[in-house]
């Protein structure tokens, strides 16, 4: 149980800014995971001209990009 309210954290900054910023990281977030799709699927469509034995494992290499 709280003892003292003045140990609750309180936000005293600017609300409006914070919203505003709060906007712009979701925008953000949304174009790093666009890039990391986009790079997992242009690096997949080497799969047909490059053959080694560790492709498969090169090519599972980007699949952490795309999914996080």
């Amino acid at each position: 149980m709280i003892g003292d309210l003045s140990d609750i954290p309180e936000y005293s900054g600017d609300l409006d800014q914070l919203e505003k910023d709060a906007g712009a990281l979701k925008e953000a977030a949304s174009d790093i995971r666009n890039t990391g799709r986009d790079v997992h699927n242009d690096f997949q469509g080497l799969v047909s001209c490059y053959t080694a034995p560790e492709a498969d494992q090169l090519f599972r290499t980007t699949l952490p990009v795309r999914d996080r």
